[in-house]
């Protein structure tokens, strides 16, 4: 009775239902004072909260789990997700690199979330290490975002042979990914900079016609990481 009331509650979340999530995550909580599934569901009313932007509960929530012997390290991601989204940088970038270490199953993400913090503390020589780690697991979903981060971290310093490079290897390795059209769009600008008018002209008309334009991979990367959460 308590595992399909944990099921309900997470699937609740997923189809974005959260007020009754909660509900039943706390009906789990009450009903069952020695179920197994009391920390999961502690850890769902974080999930929860984190969604509806209750930062400062949520990470109350995934604090009082870091020792937790299931779910310990998974809550430590989900705390480190959370003092991201508050921009605590350096708190974040610490908690997450050590997820990362610790736990291999969130050690793909924790370095992506982690590299985005310390891009906003100016540390962009450890956060493209860590970008790079990410590209280097192709097979991963976050493989193509850390490339098109380091395609903007690239752009960003005027190296735009650089940018060339990366948006190659992005069709190269992942020739389906959503994100062509946005690292196409950091080249055409570069092409600008670069006073390539043709070729960016040319870029331009082929983004133009398919509706591809650069956009928020900190939205995009989240949604994804929520997904995988709660579908596993």
């Amino acid at each position: 009775a308590d595992d399909a009331l944990f099921q309900w509650a997470v699937q609740l979340y997923s189809d974005g239902d959260y007020a009754d999530a909660s509900q039943r995550f706390g009906e789990l909580l009450e009903r069952f004072p020695q179920s197994p599934l009391r920390s999961k569901a502690r850890l769902g009313l974080g999930w929860v909260e984190y969604h509806l932007e209750d930062y400062a509960a949520a990470e109350r929530a995934f604090q009082a789990l870091a020792d937790e012997p299931e779910i310990g390290n998974e809550a430590t991601y989900w705390l480190g997700l959370t003092l991201k989204a508050q921009e605590k940088w350096q708190p974040a970038a610490d908690t997450l690199r050590e997820v990362a270490q610790h736990e291999a199953s969130w050690q793909v993400p924790a370095q992506y979330h982690a590299a985005e913090a310390l891009v906003q503390l100016d540390r962009a020589n450890e956060a493209d290490e860590l970008f790079q780690a990410v590209a280097e697991h192709a097979e991963s979903e976050w493989a193509d975002d850390a490339i098109l981060a380091l395609a903007r971290e690239a752009f960003e310093a005027n190296q735009y042979e650089e940018v060339d490079r990366l948006a190659e290897r992005l069709v190269s390795e992942h020739a389906d990914s959503e994100l062509i059209g946005h690292i196409e769009s950091i080249r055409a600008r570069s092409l600008l900079r670069r006073k390539d008018y043709d070729t960016a002209a040319t870029l331009l008309e082929s983004l133009s016609i398919d509706g591809s334009s650069d956009v928020s991979q900190n939205e995009d990367g989240h949604a994804r990481t929520i997904d995988g959460w709660t579908n596993r």
